[in-house]
């Protein structure tokens, strides 16, 4: 494979109100932003240059909540700067109130541990956001301030994570009742939480087996597949489902998808070119990082851990096995921690494969980066972060940027508008786990 290698890049630029025009007008006023109801589509074109303005910095805010999630995630989840055990969904759930003892623990280690992070990348990221917040840790005074501001953030998750998990639930059963009302509900979940970055090798299968079913049913022809976007490729720094500090941070999406299309056939021989749309500063510097190293002949190395504990579907231990068979070699992987039922394996992607695979600081929401057509866009648990009329405002957006017959991949429920040139044309159910919670489904729409 030597790798694709997408147009030059263009301006990005702001969403024109022409995007916009139709989906207001086909919107319910009660969907529409709170500032646009009950007013004519005149005033609005004329506030429209302001309010995408002012809605994109608003969108970027909330990376910084969402970096602090996974930072609460590391505290939660981490092995590197502790002894102390692990802690468990289940103790989420509970609100921690009998392993209280443990997070105070897990507090003052992690506090400890950003004070002198030695060369620990995640730890130096809670330092330097501890900075942002006016904690220079440097200062007598501020170890304490950041364990208070830590306590807080535990108790605010898992109450966040019990209020979700109630709204899910009485979504699911509006879905069933009345469509409607129901499905804005359950496809915006988190359309007032923060951006988060996370991610796993989880999705990386359902998109997977999403790429498979598009062959074999000749949704997608072989060979086709030539430039691809992701948006929100997401970074492994320390999710709520494993959480697994002892490797380095990395994004696996990208190159997930660049060894399926070839697997499966859907990408030429040397590969797709793909765009990686994100707004997380992080995300976009570890990117170009590898870029810059991968020039320089290095490759990208990415742990694959496999919990031995948890009843992976068969299908997800065969992809775990196969990941990167196409463009990567396989490399010593990292040691877990002593007794923590992890088996690893690791793969050395190559260098012309990462230098294929171009970040773009975009906010597909309010922002259009003007590339020539995409054959595929891939946007799994992004949209859910977004409201009726933002998330109509992206899917607007990414219908534009995909060439005619292209394809969008997405887990979100979308609720879908006549103005919108994106017709659903099948989806994939994937089993991640033998529990009934372990499981997902990535829609196929295609650009009409």
């Amino acid at each position: 494979m030597t790798g694709a290698a997408l147009a030059a890049q263009t301006p990005v630029t702001g969403l024109p109100f022409n995007t916009a025009r139709p989906i207001l007008e086909s919107l319910r006023d009660d969907l529409r932003p709170a500032e646009f109801r009950g007013r004519s589509i005149a005033a609005i074109e004329a506030d429209w240059p302001a309010w995408v303005e002012r809605r994109n910095r608003e969108i970027r805010a909330r990376v910084e909540q969402g970096d602090e999630d996974s930072i609460i995630n590391f505290l939660l989840f981490g092995t590197t700067f502790t002894s102390e055990p692990r802690l468990t969904e289940q103790d989420l759930a509970t609100g921690f109130v009998s392993r209280r003892p443990i997070v105070e623990r897990r507090i003052a280690d992690l506090v400890t541990g950003a004070a002198a992070p030695a060369g620990n990348g995640r730890l130096e990221f809670v330092r330097a956001f501890a900075a942002r917040k006016g904690m220079d840790l440097s200062a007598p005074a501020a170890p304490a301030a950041l364990r208070t501001y830590l306590d807080q953030g535990v108790a605010r998750v898992a109450a966040e994570r019990r209020e979700l998990a109630e709204r899910a639930t009485a979504a699911i059963e509006r879905v069933l009742t009345n469509p409607a009302t129901g499905l804005p509900e359950a496809a915006t979940l988190y359309a007032d939480r923060g951006l988060a970055s996370d991610t796993s090798l989880f999705i990386d299968f359902a998109v997977d087996a999403a790429l498979e079913a598009l062959k074999a049913n000749a949704v997608v022809a072989p060979g086709m597949v030539r430039r691809v976007a992701i948006v929100g490729p997401g970074l492994d720094f320390a999710d709520k489902r494993e959480g697994y500090d002892f490797y380095p941070q990395q994004t696996m999406q990208p190159f997930a998808v660049a060894d399926g299309l070839l697997r499966h056939g859907l990408s030429p021989g040397g590969g797709a070119a793909i765009a990686a749309f994100d707004v997380s500063p992080r995300i976009i510097q570890h990117l170009e990082t590898a870029r810059t190293r991968a020039a320089a002949g290095d490759g990208y190395v990415i742990q694959l851990a496999r919990d031995t504990a948890v009843g992976w579907n068969p299908n997800l231990v065969a992809y775990w096995k196969q990941f990167g068979g196409r463009i990567a070699t396989a490399v010593p992987a990292a040691a877990p921690p002593a007794g923590m039922p992890v088996e690893m394996r690791a793969v050395r992607v190559r260098p012309e494969v990462v230098r294929a695979i171009e970040p773009r600081d975009v906010n597909v929401v309010v922002q259009r980066a003007g590339e020539a057509p995409f054959d595929l866009v891939v946007a799994t648990n992004i949209l859910v972060y977004y409201n009726v009329f933002e998330q109509s405002l992206a899917l607007g957006n990414i219908a534009s940027m995909l060439r005619p017959g292209g394809i969008l991949l997405t887990n979100t429920p979308i609720f879908q508008l006549p103005s919108i040139p994106l017709t659903q044309v099948g989806f994939t159910d994937v089993l991640y786990t033998k529990e009934s919670s372990g499981r997902d489904r990535i829609f196929w729409f295609r650009r009409e």
